[in-house]
C-alpha cells in the first residue's frame, strides 16, 4: 500500500555563515550544482518520493528566493513560511497549516542519491514519530592502535582498521505527534525535538542510507559533491541534459 503523501519541507532560513562569502548575497539553497541549483535538485527530489506540495522556511535573503522561485516552474506547488528570528533547525515546523499526513524537512545544503520515498515508507510501515536517515561512514584510521592488559602489557597491534558509524544526514520524515510538540515561535532544534519524542515514549526510527551524501554547507565538501553530481546526475535523479 502506497503511503499517503507528505508535505516536503525545505529549511533555508540559515544565515549560511561556513560558506562566508559566497553566501554573503546568495543563498545555500540557490547555489549551482553542476549546470542546475540546489534547490532544483532538492525540488525534483521530492516530487519523485511522492510529496504533494513544497513549503520552504526562509530567513536572511529571503526575497531572492521568492525572486527565484517565481521566476520558473518547479515539478511542485510552492508556498514559503518565513522566520522572523531564526527558529533552529525544527522550530519552522511550526509555522506550518495542519500537515495529517507528516512532512519530509530537508536542510537545504543536502545533497545525497538516497531514495525519500523508501524513507517515507519505513516511517508509515513502522507507525513512527520521527524517522530520521541515517548515513553510514567509515573511517580507516591512520595509526596503529594497540590493545594491552591491565598491567601495560602489549596484547595486539592492529594496523589499517576501519571505523563505521552512522550520521544524520539532515533529512526527516515528521509525524503529526512530533509536530504536536513544537510550540509556536519557539527555536529548536532538530536533535531536541527528537529527544522531546523519545521522551514523551513516542518512536523515533533512523532509516540507514548507504551511498553518496554531502554537506554543502562548507566549501571543500561543497566541491567534492559538485564533482560527483557532475560525473553522474542520474545518480542523484536528474537527468544529465537538464
Amino acid at each position: 500500500m502506497t503511503p499517503p503523501p507528505p508535505i516536503a519541507m525545505i529549511m533555508a532560513g540559515g544565515k549560511g555563515h561556513r560558506m562566508h562569502p559566497f553566501t554573503e548575497a546568495m543563498p545555500k539553497a540557490l547555489l549551482p550544482v553542476g549546470n542546475t541549483i540546489l534547490l532544483d535538485i532538492l525540488a525534483s527530489q521530492l516530487h519523485q518520493a511522492g510529496c504533494r506540495d513544497l513549503v520552504i522556511s526562509l530567513g536572511r535573503l529571503a526575497p531572492v528566493i521568492r525572486a527565484y522561485c517565481g521566476g520558473r516552474t518547479l515539478p511542485l506547488p510552492v508556498r514559503f513560511v518565513e522566520e522572523t528570528s531564526p527558529l533552529g533547525t525544527a522550530g519552522a515546523l511550526a509555522l506550518l497549516d495542519a500537515a495529517p499526513h507528516g512532512v519530509l524537512v530537508i536542510n537545504c545544503d543536502v545533497l545525497t542519491d538516497a531514495r525519500f520515498a523508501d524513507l517515507i515508507a519505513r516511517h508509515h510501515a513502522r507507525a513512527a514519530d520521527i524517522t530520521v536517515l541515517g548515513v553510514v561512514h567509515t573511517r580507516r584510521l591512520q595509526f596503529g592502535v594497540l590493545e594491552s592488559n591491565p598491567d601495560g602489557r602489549l596484547t595486539g597491534w592492529h594496523e589499517g582498521l576501519e571505523h563505521r558509524y552512522t550520521g544524520a544526514a539532515g533529512v526527516y520524515m515528521i509525524g503529526p505527534r512530533a509536530l504536536a510538540l513544537i510550540s509556536d515561535g519557539e527555536r529548536l532544534d532538530m536533535p531536541e525535538l527528537v529527544h522531546r519524542v523519545m521522551e514523551s515514549r513516542g518512536l523515533v526510527q533512523v532509516h540507514t542510507h548507504e551511498g553518496a551524501w554531502y554537506d554543502l554547507g562548507t566549501p571543500p565538501i561543497y566541491d567534492e559533491g559538485v564533482a560527483a553530481f557532475t560525473a553522474s546526475p542520474e545518480r542523484f535523479g536528474v537527468p544529465r541534459h537538464a
